[in-house]
């Protein structure tokens, strides 16, 4: 019994060092900062966990050939543009319009 209330004592000593770390303004989100390690491997390490628990079918268009690149105001390669058309915004991608 005195295990469990260790053990129940040490998770909440560190899900309350992690709402400090994250909350307490001690983790930065500017993008030239660098992540720490641990937070790096896990953000990696539960990305992987999820592509390899839902994506169960393959792409039906293959990915990597320039003919399915978005389309943009400024041609193929550019960024994805947001173009504004009258009262509603265009998405081009694909070949296909998606109104926003």
């Amino acid at each position: 019994m005195r295990t469990l209330a260790v053990i129940g004592s040490l998770a909440i000593i560190i899900v309350f060092a992690a709402a400090v770390f994250f909350f307490g303004g001690f983790y930065s989100v500017a993008g030239t900062a660098e992540d720490p390690g641990f937070l790096n491997w896990a953000l990696v390490h539960v990305r992987q966990a999820s592509i390899d628990r839902h994506a169960t079918e393959a792409p039906s268009i293959a990915l990597d050939d320039p003919a399915t690149e978005p389309l943009s105001a400024s041609g193929p390669g550019a960024p994805l543009a947001l173009e504004h058309c009258g009262p509603i915004f265009l998405v081009r991608a694909h070949s296909m319009v998606f109104k926003l």
